[in-house]
Protein backbone atom coordinates (compact mmCIF):
# COMPACT_ATOMS: atom_id res chain seq x y z
CA UNK A 1 0.00 0.00 0.00
CA UNK A 2 1.58 3.55 -1.15
CA UNK A 3 0.46 6.59 0.26
CA UNK A 4 0.11 10.60 -0.30
CA UNK A 5 -0.89 13.19 1.45
CA UNK A 6 -3.36 16.26 0.07
CA UNK A 7 -3.27 19.16 2.72
CA UNK A 8 -3.90 22.72 2.01
CA UNK A 9 -1.31 25.08 3.43
CA UNK A 10 -1.87 27.23 6.75
CA UNK A 11 -5.01 29.61 5.61
CA UNK A 12 -6.33 32.05 7.69
CA UNK A 13 -10.12 30.93 7.99
CA UNK A 14 -12.94 33.89 7.67
CA UNK A 15 -14.56 35.26 10.85
CA UNK A 16 -17.75 34.27 9.34
CA UNK A 17 -20.19 31.30 10.15
CA UNK A 18 -19.51 29.20 7.20
CA UNK A 19 -16.71 28.82 4.35
CA UNK A 20 -16.07 26.36 1.77
CA UNK A 21 -12.14 26.30 0.93
CA UNK A 22 -11.08 24.29 -2.29
CA UNK A 23 -7.83 23.22 -3.40
CA UNK A 24 -6.74 21.31 -6.70
CA UNK A 25 -3.96 18.13 -6.53
CA UNK A 26 -2.13 16.12 -8.89
CA UNK A 27 -2.44 12.79 -7.87
CA UNK A 28 -0.10 9.90 -8.40
CA UNK A 29 -0.60 9.13 -12.39
CA UNK A 30 3.19 7.58 -12.95
CA UNK A 31 0.51 4.34 -13.20
CA UNK A 32 -3.10 3.08 -12.86
CA UNK A 33 -3.79 2.83 -9.14
CA UNK A 34 -6.75 2.01 -7.13
CA UNK A 35 -7.37 4.53 -3.83
CA UNK A 36 -8.46 2.18 -0.94
CA UNK A 37 -9.07 3.90 2.20
CA UNK A 38 -8.44 7.76 3.59
CA UNK A 39 -7.40 8.87 6.88
CA UNK A 40 -8.30 12.87 7.91
CA UNK A 41 -5.35 15.09 8.99
CA UNK A 42 -7.08 17.67 10.97
CA UNK A 43 -5.49 20.67 12.16
CA UNK A 44 -8.11 22.61 13.70
CA UNK A 45 -10.49 20.78 15.30
CA UNK A 46 -12.45 23.29 16.48
CA UNK A 47 -13.67 24.94 12.93
CA UNK A 48 -13.23 22.01 10.50
CA UNK A 49 -16.59 20.79 10.07
CA UNK A 50 -15.86 17.79 7.05
CA UNK A 51 -13.84 17.54 3.91
CA UNK A 52 -14.50 15.72 0.64
CA UNK A 53 -12.58 14.24 -1.94
CA UNK A 54 -13.53 14.85 -5.74
CA UNK A 55 -12.22 13.43 -8.78
CA UNK A 56 -11.56 15.69 -11.88
CA UNK A 57 -13.15 15.08 -15.48
CA UNK A 58 -10.37 16.67 -17.55
CA UNK A 59 -12.30 15.06 -21.11
CA UNK A 60 -13.83 19.33 -20.95
CA UNK A 61 -9.91 20.36 -20.60
CA UNK A 62 -6.89 19.69 -18.50
CA UNK A 63 -7.15 21.16 -15.12
CA UNK A 64 -4.47 22.88 -14.06
CA UNK A 65 -3.87 22.59 -9.72
CA UNK A 66 -4.52 25.35 -7.90
CA UNK A 67 -1.39 27.17 -5.88
CA UNK A 68 -3.01 27.81 -2.66
CA UNK A 69 -7.08 27.47 -1.47
CA UNK A 70 -9.56 29.24 -3.04
CA UNK A 71 -13.19 30.01 -1.97
CA UNK A 72 -15.05 27.83 -3.35
CA UNK A 73 -18.65 27.12 -2.41
CA UNK A 74 -20.58 23.66 -2.58
CA UNK A 75 -19.35 23.37 -6.26
CA UNK A 76 -14.97 22.60 -6.01
CA UNK A 77 -14.98 22.61 -9.43
CA UNK A 78 -17.53 22.24 -12.57
CA UNK A 79 -15.18 19.06 -13.79
CA UNK A 80 -15.17 17.92 -10.47
CA UNK A 81 -17.71 16.28 -8.97
CA UNK A 82 -17.11 12.40 -8.34
CA UNK A 83 -16.64 12.33 -4.86
CA UNK A 84 -13.67 9.52 -4.31
CA UNK A 85 -13.30 10.51 -0.08
CA UNK A 86 -14.96 12.04 3.05
CA UNK A 87 -14.18 12.83 6.37
CA UNK A 88 -17.25 14.49 8.96
CA UNK A 89 -16.92 14.69 12.66
CA UNK A 90 -16.67 11.65 14.35
CA UNK A 91 -14.64 9.69 11.33
CA UNK A 92 -11.46 8.02 11.73
CA UNK A 93 -10.90 7.57 8.15
CA UNK A 94 -12.37 5.35 5.05
CA UNK A 95 -11.29 1.95 4.37
CA UNK A 96 -12.95 0.71 1.34
CA UNK A 97 -14.72 -2.98 0.57
CA UNK A 98 -11.23 -5.07 -0.01
CA UNK A 99 -12.71 -6.07 -3.33
CA UNK A 100 -13.09 -2.23 -4.53
CA UNK A 101 -11.13 0.86 -5.25
CA UNK A 102 -11.28 4.35 -6.87
CA UNK A 103 -9.38 4.32 -10.11
CA UNK A 104 -6.89 7.06 -9.99
CA UNK A 105 -3.77 7.46 -12.08
CA UNK A 106 -2.72 7.06 -16.07
CA UNK A 107 -6.30 5.87 -16.80
CA UNK A 108 -8.35 7.15 -14.01
CA UNK A 109 -8.45 10.21 -11.98
CA UNK A 110 -5.78 12.52 -12.23
CA UNK A 111 -6.51 15.63 -10.39
CA UNK A 112 -8.62 15.88 -7.42
CA UNK A 113 -10.28 19.11 -5.85
CA UNK A 114 -10.08 19.10 -2.08
CA UNK A 115 -12.76 20.47 -0.34
CA UNK A 116 -12.82 21.40 3.50
CA UNK A 117 -15.87 23.10 5.18
CA UNK A 118 -15.59 25.20 7.93
CA UNK A 119 -17.50 26.31 10.85
CA UNK A 120 -16.46 28.60 12.76
CA UNK A 121 -19.90 29.71 14.68
CA UNK A 122 -18.64 32.00 16.86
CA UNK A 123 -16.78 34.27 14.15
CA UNK A 124 -13.45 34.19 15.97
CA UNK A 125 -10.65 35.94 13.71
CA UNK A 126 -7.34 35.22 13.19
CA UNK A 127 -7.37 31.62 13.29
CA UNK A 128 -5.93 29.39 10.34
CA UNK A 129 -6.25 25.62 9.46
CA UNK A 130 -3.70 23.39 7.34
CA UNK A 131 -6.31 20.19 6.96
CA UNK A 132 -6.29 17.50 3.98
CA UNK A 133 -6.63 13.73 3.78
CA UNK A 134 -4.17 10.96 3.68
CA UNK A 135 -4.82 8.79 0.51
CA UNK A 136 -3.88 5.03 0.56
CA UNK A 137 -3.75 3.78 -2.93
CA UNK A 138 -2.08 0.59 -4.54
CA UNK A 139 -0.80 -0.63 -8.12
CA UNK A 140 -2.49 -4.19 -7.34
CA UNK A 141 -5.85 -3.49 -8.52
CA UNK A 142 -8.69 -4.67 -7.21
CA UNK A 143 -11.54 -6.78 -8.58
CA UNK A 144 -14.08 -3.78 -8.81
CA UNK A 145 -14.11 0.01 -9.67
CA UNK A 146 -16.05 2.16 -6.93
CA UNK A 147 -18.22 4.73 -7.34
CA UNK A 148 -20.03 6.83 -5.17
CA UNK A 149 -23.76 8.67 -5.26
CA UNK A 150 -25.97 10.72 -3.20
CA UNK A 151 -29.56 10.39 -2.68
CA UNK A 152 -31.98 12.95 -0.45
CA UNK A 153 -33.91 16.07 -0.64
CA UNK A 154 -32.65 19.44 -1.32
CA UNK A 155 -35.54 21.11 -0.68
CA UNK A 156 -35.88 21.66 3.35
CA UNK A 157 -38.76 24.72 5.24
CA UNK A 158 -38.45 23.83 8.65
CA UNK A 159 -41.11 25.77 10.78
CA UNK A 160 -39.54 26.88 14.33
CA UNK A 161 -40.47 25.17 17.75
CA UNK A 162 -42.04 21.83 15.85
CA UNK A 163 -40.80 18.50 17.95
CA UNK A 164 -40.59 16.29 14.33
CA UNK A 165 -41.25 17.11 11.25
CA UNK A 166 -40.05 14.85 7.75
CA UNK A 167 -38.96 15.87 3.88
CA UNK A 168 -38.76 12.74 1.73
CA UNK A 169 -37.21 12.12 -1.44
CA UNK A 170 -37.34 9.35 -4.49
CA UNK A 171 -34.53 8.36 -6.21
CA UNK A 172 -37.33 6.81 -8.78
CA UNK A 173 -36.96 3.15 -11.29
CA UNK A 174 -36.83 6.09 -14.16
CA UNK A 175 -33.79 7.64 -12.66
CA UNK A 176 -32.07 4.39 -11.52
CA UNK A 177 -32.65 2.81 -15.11
CA UNK A 178 -30.59 5.35 -16.62
CA UNK A 179 -28.05 5.60 -13.73
CA UNK A 180 -27.50 2.13 -14.01
CA UNK A 181 -28.23 0.01 -16.54
CA UNK A 182 -26.82 -3.25 -15.67
CA UNK A 183 -27.17 -2.83 -11.97
CA UNK A 184 -24.92 -2.33 -8.67
CA UNK A 185 -23.90 -3.73 -5.31
CA UNK A 186 -23.81 -1.08 -2.38
CA UNK A 187 -20.98 -1.64 -0.18
CA UNK A 188 -21.25 1.40 2.61
CA UNK A 189 -23.72 4.21 3.24
CA UNK A 190 -24.03 7.40 5.31
CA UNK A 191 -26.64 9.67 6.76
CA UNK A 192 -25.96 13.53 6.50
CA UNK A 193 -28.32 15.99 7.83
CA UNK A 194 -26.73 18.90 10.33
CA UNK A 195 -27.98 19.38 14.44
CA UNK A 196 -31.48 19.45 13.83
CA UNK A 197 -31.90 16.29 12.39
CA UNK A 198 -33.28 13.58 14.61
CA UNK A 199 -33.89 10.68 12.38
CA UNK A 200 -33.18 9.42 8.71
CA UNK A 201 -33.93 6.44 6.49
CA UNK A 202 -32.71 5.11 3.42
CA UNK A 203 -34.90 2.45 1.40
CA UNK A 204 -35.04 -0.10 -1.21
CA UNK A 205 -38.61 -0.60 -3.09
CA UNK A 206 -39.09 -2.40 -6.21
CA UNK A 207 -41.98 -2.42 -7.85
CA UNK A 208 -43.72 -0.11 -5.29
CA UNK A 209 -42.70 -3.07 -2.23
CA UNK A 210 -40.48 -2.27 0.20
CA UNK A 211 -37.22 -4.67 -0.68
CA UNK A 212 -35.12 -3.88 2.69
CA UNK A 213 -32.85 -0.99 4.43
CA UNK A 214 -29.98 0.60 3.47
CA UNK A 215 -29.97 3.10 6.43
CA UNK A 216 -32.34 2.95 9.78
CA UNK A 217 -31.27 5.88 12.04
CA UNK A 218 -33.76 6.26 14.82
CA UNK A 219 -31.44 8.18 16.89
CA UNK A 220 -29.44 10.25 14.05
CA UNK A 221 -26.43 12.62 15.89
CA UNK A 222 -24.91 14.29 13.72
CA UNK A 223 -21.51 14.60 15.48
CA UNK A 224 -21.37 10.78 15.89
CA UNK A 225 -21.84 9.57 12.34
CA UNK A 226 -22.91 5.61 11.64
CA UNK A 227 -21.35 4.21 8.60
CA UNK A 228 -23.05 0.89 7.45
CA UNK A 229 -21.07 -1.27 5.86
CA UNK A 230 -22.30 -4.33 3.47
CA UNK A 231 -20.52 -7.51 3.58
CA UNK A 232 -22.23 -9.22 1.23
CA UNK A 233 -23.22 -6.02 -0.66
CA UNK A 234 -26.59 -5.11 -1.62
CA UNK A 235 -27.90 -5.56 -4.70
CA UNK A 236 -29.56 -2.62 -6.74
CA UNK A 237 -31.10 -3.82 -10.40
CA UNK A 238 -32.10 -0.91 -12.89
CA UNK A 239 -35.72 0.17 -12.36
CA UNK A 240 -35.56 -0.18 -8.68
CA UNK A 241 -37.27 2.75 -6.31
CA UNK A 242 -34.49 4.44 -3.27
CA UNK A 243 -36.04 6.39 -1.15
CA UNK A 244 -34.45 8.82 1.32
CA UNK A 245 -36.69 10.25 4.51
CA UNK A 246 -35.30 12.80 6.73
CA UNK A 247 -36.97 13.63 10.14
CA UNK A 248 -36.29 17.02 12.05
CA UNK A 249 -36.69 18.99 15.87
CA UNK A 250 -36.71 22.53 15.93
CA UNK A 251 -37.73 22.88 19.48
CA UNK A 252 -35.14 25.04 19.91
CA UNK A 253 -35.46 27.33 17.17
CA UNK A 254 -37.07 30.22 16.74
CA UNK A 255 -36.75 30.73 13.16
CA UNK A 256 -37.69 28.80 9.97
CA UNK A 257 -34.51 26.83 8.89
CA UNK A 258 -34.07 25.89 4.85
CA UNK A 259 -31.70 24.10 3.03
CA UNK A 260 -27.95 25.23 2.69
CA UNK A 261 -24.48 25.33 3.56
CA UNK A 262 -24.14 26.55 7.20
CA UNK A 263 -24.16 24.15 10.14
CA UNK A 264 -27.31 26.45 10.95
CA UNK A 265 -28.92 25.59 7.95
CA UNK A 266 -29.54 22.08 7.34
CA UNK A 267 -29.43 18.80 4.51
CA UNK A 268 -30.71 15.85 3.71
CA UNK A 269 -28.40 13.56 2.38
CA UNK A 270 -27.19 9.87 2.21
CA UNK A 271 -23.94 9.22 0.48
CA UNK A 272 -23.67 6.00 -0.90
CA UNK A 273 -20.70 3.74 -2.33
CA UNK A 274 -20.94 1.47 -4.68
CA UNK A 275 -19.60 -1.02 -7.46
CA UNK A 276 -19.05 -1.06 -10.57
CA UNK A 277 -18.59 2.52 -11.08
CA UNK A 278 -20.40 3.66 -13.49
CA UNK A 279 -20.55 6.41 -16.24
CA UNK A 280 -22.50 8.99 -14.70
CA UNK A 281 -22.58 12.65 -15.70
CA UNK A 282 -23.70 13.72 -12.32
CA UNK A 283 -23.27 11.12 -9.73
CA UNK A 284 -26.47 12.89 -7.77
CA UNK A 285 -30.13 10.89 -7.62
CA UNK A 286 -31.81 13.78 -5.28
CA UNK A 287 -34.53 15.91 -5.58
CA UNK A 288 -35.34 19.25 -5.30
CA UNK A 289 -39.24 18.85 -3.76
CA UNK A 290 -40.53 15.98 -5.90
CA UNK A 291 -37.95 17.59 -9.02
CA UNK A 292 -35.39 14.98 -9.57
CA UNK A 293 -31.90 15.97 -10.62
CA UNK A 294 -31.17 12.96 -12.48
CA UNK A 295 -33.74 13.53 -15.34
CA UNK A 296 -32.53 17.38 -15.48
CA UNK A 297 -28.69 16.32 -16.07
CA UNK A 298 -28.93 12.72 -17.25
CA UNK A 299 -28.75 12.84 -21.65
CA UNK A 300 -31.20 9.96 -21.72
CA UNK A 301 -34.19 12.80 -21.21
CA UNK A 302 -33.31 14.78 -23.49
CA UNK A 303 -33.60 18.34 -20.77
CA UNK A 304 -37.16 17.74 -20.81
CA UNK A 305 -39.26 17.10 -17.85
CA UNK A 306 -43.47 16.70 -18.04
CA UNK A 307 -43.00 18.44 -21.34
CA UNK A 308 -40.89 21.58 -20.26
CA UNK A 309 -37.76 22.12 -21.56
CA UNK A 310 -36.54 23.35 -18.26
CA UNK A 311 -32.80 24.81 -19.37
CA UNK A 312 -34.65 26.98 -22.36
CA UNK A 313 -36.76 28.56 -19.98
CA UNK A 314 -34.34 29.18 -17.93
CA UNK A 315 -32.14 31.03 -20.43
CA UNK A 316 -31.95 34.28 -20.55
CA UNK A 317 -33.27 34.79 -23.87
CA UNK A 318 -36.76 33.39 -23.25
CA UNK A 319 -39.37 35.41 -23.95
CA UNK A 320 -41.67 34.32 -21.85
CA UNK A 321 -39.77 35.32 -18.87
CA UNK A 322 -40.19 38.61 -20.40
CA UNK A 323 -44.15 38.26 -20.37
CA UNK A 324 -44.65 37.39 -16.95
CA UNK A 325 -42.77 40.31 -16.05
CA UNK A 326 -44.70 42.65 -18.00
CA UNK A 327 -47.95 41.44 -16.93
CA UNK A 328 -46.71 41.40 -12.98
CA UNK A 329 -45.71 44.76 -13.29
CA UNK A 330 -48.84 45.73 -14.83
CA UNK A 331 -51.61 43.58 -12.42
CA UNK A 332 -49.46 43.00 -9.21
CA UNK A 333 -48.60 45.47 -6.85
CA UNK A 334 -46.80 43.78 -3.07
CA UNK A 335 -50.28 42.61 -2.91
CA UNK A 336 -51.73 39.81 -3.70
CA UNK A 337 -54.99 41.47 -5.73
CA UNK A 338 -57.60 39.71 -7.62
CA UNK A 339 -56.25 40.82 -10.29
CA UNK A 340 -53.40 39.97 -9.55
CA UNK A 341 -54.08 36.27 -8.80
CA UNK A 342 -55.86 35.89 -12.03
CA UNK A 343 -53.39 36.74 -13.64
CA UNK A 344 -50.83 34.39 -12.26
CA UNK A 345 -53.23 31.55 -12.38
CA UNK A 346 -52.80 32.12 -16.08
CA UNK A 347 -49.07 32.48 -16.23
CA UNK A 348 -48.82 29.20 -14.27
CA UNK A 349 -51.04 27.38 -17.06
CA UNK A 350 -47.13 27.25 -18.70
CA UNK A 351 -46.08 23.84 -18.44
CA UNK A 352 -42.59 25.33 -16.85
CA UNK A 353 -44.36 26.50 -13.79
CA UNK A 354 -47.12 23.96 -12.89
CA UNK A 355 -46.31 22.19 -9.49
CA UNK A 356 -43.27 21.10 -7.81
CA UNK A 357 -41.79 22.54 -11.35
CA UNK A 358 -42.61 25.67 -11.24
CA UNK A 359 -41.75 26.39 -7.71
CA UNK A 360 -38.14 24.99 -8.56
CA UNK A 361 -38.19 27.63 -11.58
CA UNK A 362 -39.45 30.40 -10.03
CA UNK A 363 -36.64 29.40 -7.08
CA UNK A 364 -34.09 29.43 -9.88
CA UNK A 365 -35.16 32.81 -11.14
CA UNK A 366 -36.14 35.04 -8.05
CA UNK A 367 -32.74 36.26 -7.43
CA UNK A 368 -32.76 37.16 -10.86
CA UNK A 369 -35.72 38.48 -10.87
CA UNK A 370 -37.26 39.45 -7.13
CA UNK A 371 -40.74 40.43 -8.07
CA UNK A 372 -41.13 36.72 -9.36
CA UNK A 373 -41.87 35.35 -6.46
CA UNK A 374 -45.54 36.47 -6.69
CA UNK A 375 -45.93 34.11 -9.24
CA UNK A 376 -45.57 31.29 -6.25
CA UNK A 377 -47.16 33.81 -3.23
CA UNK A 378 -50.23 34.72 -5.20
CA UNK A 379 -50.73 31.54 -6.57
CA UNK A 380 -50.39 30.06 -3.36
CA UNK A 381 -52.83 32.08 -2.00
CA UNK A 382 -55.26 31.90 -4.60
CA UNK A 383 -55.18 28.29 -3.73
CA UNK A 384 -56.10 28.72 0.07
CA UNK A 385 -58.96 31.01 -0.72
CA UNK A 386 -60.12 27.97 -2.87
CA UNK A 387 -60.10 26.00 -0.28
CA UNK A 388 -61.69 28.40 2.03
CA UNK A 389 -64.38 28.83 -0.86
CA UNK A 390 -64.94 24.87 -1.36
CA UNK A 391 -64.95 24.54 2.49
CA UNK A 392 -67.84 26.76 3.07
CA UNK A 393 -69.88 25.82 -0.05
CA UNK A 394 -69.64 21.91 1.75
CA UNK A 395 -70.42 23.44 5.65
CA UNK A 396 -73.29 24.86 3.61
CA UNK A 397 -75.04 21.98 2.11
CA UNK A 398 -74.23 19.76 4.95
CA UNK A 399 -76.51 22.57 6.24
CA UNK A 400 -78.87 22.73 3.98
CA UNK A 401 -79.01 18.93 3.85
CA UNK A 402 -79.46 18.40 7.53
CA UNK A 403 -82.33 21.37 8.40
CA UNK A 404 -84.12 20.74 5.09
Amino acid sequence: ILRTSLRIPATSIPSKQTSYYCMLFRLPRNDTFHLVGTKPIIDNKDITHHILLFGCNEQEGQIIPSEEPYECGMLAHRQCVNIIGTWTVGSDGDCFHNSTGFKIGSSGFQTAALQIHWNNRNRIPNMTDSSGLELFYTPNLRQYEAGMFAVGQEYLNIPPRVPNISFRSSCSGACTEVMFPKGVFITRAVNHMHYKGIQQNIEIYRGNKKIRDITHEEEYTYDKPVFYQFDPPIRVNPGDEIRTTCTYSSLSSNETIFFGEGTSDEMCYGFITYYPAQNIALPYCTTWKTVEKCKRYMPQFGGIIDGCKWKDFLSGGNEYIGFMMIELAMHCDTTCSSNCTEKVRNLREHECLRGDLGDFMIFKLQRKYPSISLIKDCFRENKSDNLKAYSYCLILSLAIMYFF
